[in-house]
């Protein structure tokens, strides 16, 4: 489990994954994060692995969809996130500049505007 952690998370969030987590979460937290992978990679992403989303799914989701990416976050990443967009036909793309897939551990602020407007935007008046 340590070493799938550790791989997965330094794709996803660069060698300094360890830091951010623990600035994030505190140390126990990070700990905890790495037990609980065990549970990511032994039954999520199985299942995930035997789910079929094409764009006969995707049409089926109507509700705006905001997707969001660090502009620095792996390429396979910003392939995903393309792809996505391309098959939700309500989808809306906002990259962070100069960080990655951790931004939301860095800066949940940042995080918390995008979805405050996205959500302003798509949301009738009462």
């Amino acid at each position: 489990v340590a070493g799938g952690f550790d791989a997965f998370m330094s794709v996803i969030g660069g060698p300094g994954y360890r830091e951010v987590l623990t600035e994030a979460l505190g140390a126990d937290g990070l700990t905890r994060a790495e037990r609980d992978s065990r549970y990511f990679f032994a039954d999520e992403v199985p299942a995930l692995m035997q789910w079929t989303f094409d764009s006969s799914v995707a049409a089926r989701l109507t509700p705006p969809v905001l997707l969001i990416q660090g502009g620095n976050s792996a390429d396979i990443t910003h392939r995903l996130v393309t792809r996505l967009a391309g098959l939700l036909p309500h989808a809306e793309i906002a990259t962070i500049d100069g960080d990655d897939h951790l931004f939301p551990q860095r800066n949940p602020d940042t995080l918390g505007h995008l979805v405050a407007q996205f959500a302003r935007r798509h949301t009738s008046p009462a």
